[in-house]
């Protein structure tokens, strides 16, 4: 059985996801990572692209007869962008606390909260979106895709949700280059060095991000781009053309995400990082061992 272009890019990118599973089971098991660690959000990402590409797979394989298949694959990958704002959150944050006062951090517990509850919001409406859609009540999508209101519905969901996720990736890379900014330091040790690494690390991801956000909501309000539209289907599944923009906007967007933020374990700026993993907990100690090196010194 030959796959089409969606099983190739399916399994294509089930494979990269899979070596970066596998660096994190190693650290699991090496106890440099714990569940309670920041990498955990990043491990989420990296299960429901595992997840959403199998299901593509198996779709690819067994064709319409298996629509449900394709409806969990579009639900598992919408997930994707919100998690990996999710996993920036939480990195610009460890960063925060372990680098800067108190008094020159832009991102502190309040509003952290609000991002969260925005942030679940958006994706609410994207899978909600993405239900509504698949529901189709009545109407037939080839011939009133212009005039059904589940479809019009579904767009408007979609975009604004994508919308919110995309918002906020921008207000937090704001908060990552003004902190970028406040890091700069003409005689730096060779720990804030490192330190300054990772928040350049993190900046790398923002066109990644960027292009992946403006991505999903132009497939919210445009038809070519959109999974339900009939004119992207052909007698093998997709289009290789809508296979392809899929693949490289939003799929290897992601990939290239995920592997940057994760490339950033690889860089121990203290030695009380060295010997622990960071946790929330290990967040607050550190913290307060960095201040009081400061002060010795």
């Amino acid at each position: 059985m030959t796959l089409n272009a969606f099983g190739i890019s399916s399994t294509l990118f089930l494979i990269l996801y899979a070596l970066l599973f596998i660096f994190l089971m190693f650290n699991y098991a090496t106890k440099r990572f714990t569940l309670r660690s920041r990498w955990s959000l990043i491990l989420f990402h990296v299960t429901l692209r595992l997840a959403a590409q199998s299901v593509g797979l198996a779709f690819s394989l067994i064709g319409f007869k298996a629509v449900s298949l394709l409806i969990a694959s579009l639900v598992l990958s919408a997930e994707g962008y919100f998690s990996l704002v999710l996993c920036v959150t939480r990195l610009l944050i460890s960063w925060q606390r372990h680098y800067l006062p108190e008094k020159h951090s832009c991102i502190i517990r309040s509003p952290i909260n609000a991002i969260h509850w925005i942030l679940n919001a958006g994706n609410v409406l994207i899978i909600t979106g993405g239900n509504f859609l698949a529901s189709g009540k009545g109407d037939s999508a080839s011939e009133n895709w212009n005039t059904n209101t589940h479809l019009t519905a579904s767009k408007i969901m979609r975009g604004t949700g994508q919308g919110i996720c995309l918002a906020t990736a921008i207000f937090l890379y704001g908060c990552l280059f003004f902190t970028l900014r406040r890091a700069h330091s003409r005689n730096a040790t060779k720990e804030e060095v490192q330190a300054r690494i990772v928040l350049v690390i993190l900046a790398i991801t923002f066109p990644f991000m960027m292009i992946r956000g403006v991505f999903g909501i132009l497939q919210g309000v445009i038809d070519s781009l959109n999974y339900y539209y009939p004119g992207i289907y052909n007698s093998d599944g997709f289009t290789s053309d809508f296979v392809v923009k899929e693949a490289v906007l939003t799929t290897m967007t992601e990939w290239c995400t995920c592997t940057l933020l994760l490339s950033t374990s690889l860089l121990r700026a203290t030695k009380k990082e060295s010997q622990h993993t960071s946790t929330d907990e290990d967040d607050h100690e550190e913290e307060g061992a960095v201040k009081s090196d400061a002060e010795e010194k």
